[in-house]
């Protein structure tokens, strides 16, 4: 006979994902530890909030070109945006994504440590122009809707797919890791510290708040 699980009250298990979401909400999008060698890779948000530099210059830059785009009249994409314009924005929405590409399906060489120009000073290129570019290009094609413009759309599509399969098989960049003298990241490095701390404290009082109600469902049956 097959052994069931207690049943966690709706209210409880709502309380405990609020908790979740407020024990990870400072790192969520951090994408890198919280030490000082990647400071130039956040952007702090209030006392303890940090966020991806990269991610945000993304998400700054389509949302960018796509209101670029979208606020455009329809007179203008109409008459403006021909099939030679939509070829011309389609290569140059590849040409912009390239460094990207670049970047993204570089292998990495163990222990490599890339200068700290390149890493904070590369980012409006190869994170907010190709996206403010390809998503204005998604918009236009989708917005004139024929032959040129689904053209556009596509090929802009797929060059967000090339990137992204690229920053996904490629990994986090853990170069200033490389000559760190605490060594690679571990419970004690104090990049992850506050993290663990936060999701030791989350898990303790989660804990608590299950063997309550578990001892509370048990007593009333």
């Amino acid at each position: 006979m097959p052994l069931s699980r207690p049943r966690i009250p709706p209210a409880l298990a709502r309380r405990i994902d609020r908790l979740a979401r407020v024990a990870h909400r400072a790192h969520r999008y951090a994408h890198h530890p919280l030490c000082g060698a990647y400071a130039g890779e956040l952007v702090r948000l209030g006392r303890q909030g940090r966020v991806c530099r990269g991610c945000l210059l993304v998400s700054c830059g389509a949302c960018a070109g796509a209101a670029l785009a979208l606020a455009l009249p329809g007179e203008v994409v109409a008459r403006g945006f021909d099939a030679r314009a939509c070829f011309a924005l389609a290569l140059g929405g590849v040409a912009f994504a390239l460094p990207a590409l670049g970047d993204a399906w570089r292998s990495r060489v163990p222990g490599e440590e890339r200068p700290r120009s390149r890493r904070s000073g590369r980012k409006l290129i190869t994170r907010f122009a190709p996206a403010a570019v390809l998503a204005a290009g998604i918009a236009l094609g989708i917005r004139r809707a024929d032959v040129a413009g689904i053209s556009l759309a596509v090929a802009s599509g797929l060059a967000v797919a090339l990137v992204w399969a690229g920053y996904r098989r490629r990994g986090p960049d853990r170069s200033p890791c490389a000559r760190c003298p605490e060594g690679p990241p571990h419970a004690g490095c104090s990049g992850f510290a506050p993290i663990l701390r936060r999701e030791r404290a989350f898990q303790r009082l989660s804990s608590r708040l299950l063997s309550g109600g578990q001892a509370r469902s048990g007593g009333s049956s």
